[in-house]
């Protein structure tokens, strides 16, 4: 029996060293392999997660960025305008750092891009009328070691209202953002990720505006040994269309 237990110790031992070892190994820190993934419910209401494939931007959006020319401001909460459009938010801030969520409600500002008056002036959503309930839409970032080990695990949300008129016209946005809801990291490796807002766009007419906008979700990956950079990219508009990239 004591033979027995003397075994059994010395086992347990020896992969505990062999775990140790792994963990501080160079093939243990090193990035593997980076995907995202979009998380929708089935019809029994179970998440699946479905890899999103890297694309290039669409031409019409390339198009529109060309065709249109847009102000940046960034004075007070106004971000940036178009010759019909106003956007409100801030353009740039953390919402992971080491590996945790830090965006705050000071911090983030959600997005809105909003008829201007013809005197420059903000007409706020509040003035608006018909706007549709917020769409939401759930990605996950999924990081894996040479084991096939997940060390990082982030997930987050895009989320945002559309479909604001104006006095019976137009498609306007509010409430924009990219916000975390999940981030788990294995001991050695840190996430840290930033939401931007791009640009504006106007896909519609002068008349009968349609509200758009690019906002950019970049992330950083790091370990002992390596680092990985992305920066996953979204189109919006006052539709409800999102198309990522």
């Amino acid at each position: 029996m004591k033979l027995l237990m003397i075994f059994m110790c010395s086992t347990f031992f020896i992969a505990q060293a062999t775990y140790a070892e792994n963990v501080y190994s160079e093939q243990f820190q090193q990035i593997y392999s980076v995907e995202t993934y979009h998380v929708l419910k089935n019809a029994k209401g179970q998440e699946q997660d479905i890899l999103v494939s890297k694309s290039e931007v669409p031409s019409f959006v390339s198009s529109l960025i060309k065709e249109q020319k847009v102000t940046k401001v960034n004075i007070g909460d106004v971000l940036m305008m178009t010759k019909k459009l106003i956007a409100l938010g801030k353009e740039i801030y953390k919402i992971v750092k080491d590996g945790k969520p830090v965006v705050t409600i000071k911090d983030a500002k959600p997005v809105e891009i909003l008829p201007r008056g013809e005197k420059d002036e903000v007409i706020r959503a509040l003035d608006l009328s018909n706007w549709h309930i917020p769409r939401s839409l759930k990605y996950k970032v999924v990081a894996k070691n040479y084991l096939g080990v997940e060390t990082i695990s982030f997930e987050y949300m895009l989320i945002f209202s559309y479909a604001g008129q104006f006095e019976g016209n137009g498609k306007y946005i509010t409430g924009a953002i990219i916000k975390p809801t999940n981030v788990k990291a294995k001991w050695g490796y840190d996430l840290n990720a930033s939401f931007k807002v791009q640009t504006i766009m106007n896909e519609g007419s002068d008349e009968d505006p349609v509200a758009a906008a690019v906002l950019s979700l970049g992330y950083e990956i790091k370990s002992i040994m390596s680092t990985y950079t992305e920066d996953k990219t979204f189109y919006i508009n006052g539709l409800g269309k999102v198309i990522n990239y």
